[in-house]
């Protein structure tokens, strides 16, 4: 009896249970419940939701400079990222004022349609309770370089920043709205870039593909002309174009007035272009007298180097004590403005891809434009002077040209070449001062003729 007591004990189970009972759903009963399939989907969601996360905080690099601890605000272009002061930016921007404003509100009716402020607020996430904005690479380079020069003040002016860096701060300040490096930044080009036909040299401008993109892209419209002149004027044109085919492509379909992808306006430009057709035209008496004294100083200039490295070799000559010293410090030197000149070629050539397809062409049919301008100038007659002694002493103009060799030497210059006539001493040639006066002012107008024709030539009158 006490057998089968135990044997029906509740604790174990009965032997015709156990001989029955499949071993597999014993084992099954031990095993914890394998998840359903919507379960396991579950799971695989959340943990894709939780990549991007950590992706977020191991792929980027602190910016070196700009990475404030207390910062409540993260800028990442790249594998870059900034840290910066949210309310130090919106002092200086009207535009990141609205962009942190629709943040933390919303849109609102009374905000203006603003693309490329849509395409930042997109970006947005939270990281460490932080929000954290992400733009393009070249939008973020800018906005360093923009911020560098907030951060250094009026240290960064007087530092003489480079062309490429101002044209950085430019695009920033169009793009982020930053109004005052945005004026800035506009005096400072178009300081490099005079407008004025009697300030052209023969020293040409780096960085004019460089101005031809922002005046076409960033509507800095007030420096195109001369920039043009100065691309249509480099005899390396022709073998620059195929420099740039692999990145000519990024501005195929760009149009002549595309004004709409930033939030800056040349505002100036217009005025700008007034007040130097107006000065010129209060100054016509003053522009012969100013482009004389330009040419003349180029001119003394070359004279003075040329006189200058001569008596560097009489002094080494002379003075064997400090040769070796003069020879490094002039290598130097020498050094130094090789490298920039190598610097500027180096522009000139690759930065020409920034030019579109449609102003590639009109370069290069400007060049044409202007060989035929200079030739046409060059055979204007001029007037048979009514004094008998001119008559008889004065040298055919032709055949002082001719002498002076420069048909050639300005067929894509043609401006600078008839200020080169100008300058000559046709009194030494038997000219009277009435004669004298006749050829500047022919001059002069082939001069002006050029410059109001290149509105038309590069589509500027639109």
């Amino acid at each position: 009896m006490k057998v089968e007591a135990a044997l029906r004990s509740p604790s174990i189970p009965p032997i015709s249970d156990m001989r029955t009972r499949d071993p597999d759903s014993m084992t099954l009963e031990r095993e914890p419940e394998a998840p359903s399939n919507s379960k396991r989907k579950h799971t695989e969601d959340d943990e894709s939701d939780s990549v991007p996360s950590k992706r977020t905080k191991t792929e980027y690099k602190k910016h070196p400079r700009f990475w404030a601890p207390d910062g409540k605000l993260l800028i990442q272009y790249g594998e870059t990222r900034m840290k910066l002061h949210q309310s130090r930016l919106a002092s200086q921007s009207p535009w990141m004022e609205r962009l942190f404003k629709r943040r933390a509100c919303g849109p609102s009716e009374e905000d203006e349609e603003d693309k490329f402020m849509d395409s930042v607020l997109e970006t947005v996430e939270v990281v460490d309770g932080v929000d954290m904005y992400t733009v393009t690479s070249d939008d973020g380079e800018n906005l360093a370089s923009l911020l560098d020069a907030m951060e250094d003040g009026i240290g960064f002016y007087y530092s003489t920043p480079s062309f490429p860096k101002v044209a950085s701060i430019y695009r920033a300040s169009c793009s982020f709205g930053f109004p005052k490096f945005l004026e800035f930044s506009q005096r400072f080009i178009k300081g490099c870039f005079p407008q004025r036909v009697h300030k052209i040299t023969t020293k040409p401008i780096p960085h004019a593909a460089c101005a031809v993109s922002l005046g076409r892209q960033r509507g800095l419209h007030g420096v195109l002309k001369r920039t043009f002149y100065e691309l249509a004027r480099s005899p390396d044109l022709c073998s620059t174009n195929t420099t740039g085919d692999d990145q000519q492509s990024n501005y195929e379909d760009e149009s002549d007035d595309s004004d709409e992808d930033y939030n800056g306006s040349d505002s100036n430009s217009d005025s700008d272009s007034e007040s130097d057709e107006d000065n010129d035209s209060d100054s016509d008496e003053g522009s012969d007298e100013d482009s004389d004294s330009d040419s003349d100083e180029d001119s003394d200039s070359d004279s003075d180097e040329d006189s200058d490295s001569d008596s560097d070799e009489d002094s080494d000559k002379d003075n064997n004590s400090n040769s070796d010293e003069d020879k490094d410090s002039n290598s130097v030197e020498d050094n130094d403005n090789d490298s920039r000149d190598k610097d500027n070629d180096k522009e000139q050539t690759f930065s020409i891809h920034m030019v579109s397809t449609n102003d590639l062409v009109r370069l290069l049919n400007a060049q044409k434009h202007l060989t035929a301008a200079w030739h046409a100038g060059l055979a204007v007659g001029l007037e048979e002077c009514q004094s008998e002694a001119c008559k008889a002493d004065k040298v055919s103009f032709d055949s002082i040209v001719h002498e002076q060799n420069i048909t050639s030497e300005f067929a894509l210059d043609p401006i600078c070449g008839f200020q080169k006539i100008m300058d000559i001493d046709f009194s030494k040639n038997g000219f009277c001062d009435e004669c004298i006066a006749t050829v500047k002012k022919s001059m002069k107008k082939q001069k002006e003729l050029i410059w109001s024709n290149m509105d038309h030539w590069f589509a500027l009158d639109k």
